[in-house]
């Protein structure tokens, strides 16, 4: 028996697709394909901005595109981007405006989510978010300044042999290391991890490095899960592969079923096709039938779905 709390709420504001429900300090937001909508715990709604989907430019594999959502830590900023496209904006939700037009172009974005992730809270949060098909920065998310400004090397737009294609990103706990879900031509899955203390210190390299961990797969784009602040979980094929840091080797592999990743107080959960997963991590201990979360609170370990218009929510008990 898993241990948490359920709560249920009638929600009319349905979000454009599952990568469109995020947290927010005090309850969630969708992204309706009008507006972003923040929902309360106890169901009141108000509109922080009234947008669409930033405009792509027409390609032959447009309908690979789709909107998704990303919030800051503190709920301050909000990023909507097009996953598999180019562009995106960065919102301050407390004044309700643009800082930021986002753009990767279009050099084989069809192939990956928009790469994405917000580090620290208040006016000094930092977007970090894709910007070439090989190429990361980071901006200050309340003025939209850039803070990695460099030159980089003469081969560097044209060598797509030796240089990763960016795909999503995902932060470990103390915003310490990035890991980044992308793929190397000619085409084979490929993780790379970042210092970020020691980019956004001044060290303008360390976003350029091709370091490489873990395994080289026939797949990417994939699920990626922090069980604590050395410890990475990657979705594979039938599986999961556990990383830990320092080091680039797989540890060991979990037999893990296919679906959205998250992880909380040392436990994996997993939107499986039956339903939510729990693992210890390394074993399953209970399921939640026909619970299908697509978003987490990080700070309380809630998981969220947003369907047929009701707000599901599970709290899951740390004491369990």
């Amino acid at each position: 028996m898993l241990e948490g709390t359920w709560r249920a709420l009638a929600c009319a504001d349905a979000p454009v697709n599952e990568a469109c429900l995020a947290a927010l300090p005090d309850g969630w937001l969708v992204f309706t394909g009008t507006a972003l909508v923040a929902i309360t715990g106890d169901g009141r709604r108000r509109v922080l901005a009234r947008r669409k989907q930033p405009r792509e430019r027409e390609q032959p594999w447009s309908s690979a595109r789709r909107p998704g959502l990303h919030t800051s830590r503190d709920g301050r900023f909000a990023a909507l981007v097009t996953d598999y496209g180019a562009r995106g904006l960065l919102f301050d939700l407390s004044t309700k405006s643009v800082t930021l037009e986002l753009n990767r172009w279009d050099h084989h974005s069809r192939h990956t989510r928009f790469p994405l992730a917000f580090v620290g809270t208040g006016a000094e949060t930092v977007v970090i978010a894709g910007t070439e098909w090989n190429r990361l920065d980071a901006f200050r998310a309340a003025t939209g300044e850039l803070l990695t400004d460099r030159e980089t090397g003469q081969d560097h737009d044209a060598d797509i042999f030796n240089s990763s294609f960016q795909g999503a990103l995902s932060l470990n706990p103390s915003e310490s290391l990035l890991l980044n879900d992308g793929w190397l031509w000619q085409p084979i899955g490929v993780h790379s991890v970042i210092d970020v203390r020691a980019w956004l210190g001044g060290d303008r390299t360390a976003a350029d490095l091709d370091n490489h961990v873990g395994a080289y797969r026939d797949l990417w784009d994939t699920s990626t899960a922090w069980l604590d602040d050395s410890t990475a979980v990657v979705q594979a094929d039938g599986h999961a592969e556990v990383l830990e840091f320092p080091g680039d080797e797989v540890t060991r592999r979990i037999p893990l079923p296919p679906g959205p990743l998250w992880s909380f107080g040392g436990r994996l959960h997993v939107a499986a096709a039956g339903g939510l997963e729990v693992w210890s991590p390394d074993e399953r201990i209970g399921v939640l039938a026909g619970f299908h979360p697509s978003a987490q609170d990080p700070k309380t370990g809630t998981l969220a779905s947003l369907r047929d218009g009701v707000l599901r929510t599970w709290r899951p008990d740390p004491r369990a």
